[in-house]
């Protein structure tokens, strides 16, 4: 039997299209968008499980959980690990992949005063 492997840096679509369980394992977590009709098609092309958490306000950890308990390896690159971070947006905290902090951290600090 083959290894199951969740690589959070690619997208859903991508994700999705190698394992159809995944899409039922993210609207089971709260991702119930990825069920609608072209959903996958569309944003799925670009989204990444990060990125749709942050965007749904589903905490990382929750969809980690999610697919050890369903017996899938985590894989991610140190690079996205790094970028993740807390920003402040309206006034309300979120965690968010900032990858101008990772590229030019010179340019982050800019953008955060």
């Amino acid at each position: 039997m083959d290894e199951k492997i969740i690589d959070l840096t690619k997208t859903v679509h991508e994700l999705v299209k190698s394992n159809e369980n995944i899409k039922d394992i993210l609207a089971e977590i709260g991702f119930t968008d990825i069920l609608k009709p072209g959903m996958l098609a569309t944003a799925g092309r670009f989204m990444t499980i990060p990125k749709g958490a942050a965007f749904k306000k589903i905490d990382m950890s929750r969809v980690k959980e999610a697919f050890i308990a369903r017996g899938y390896k985590i894989k991610s690159s140190p690079t996205l690990r790094a970028a993740i971070k807390t920003t402040k947006i309206s006034g309300l905290r979120q965690r968010t992949p900032t990858f101008l902090s990772v590229i030019l951290p010179s340019a982050a600090k800019m953008a955060n005063t």
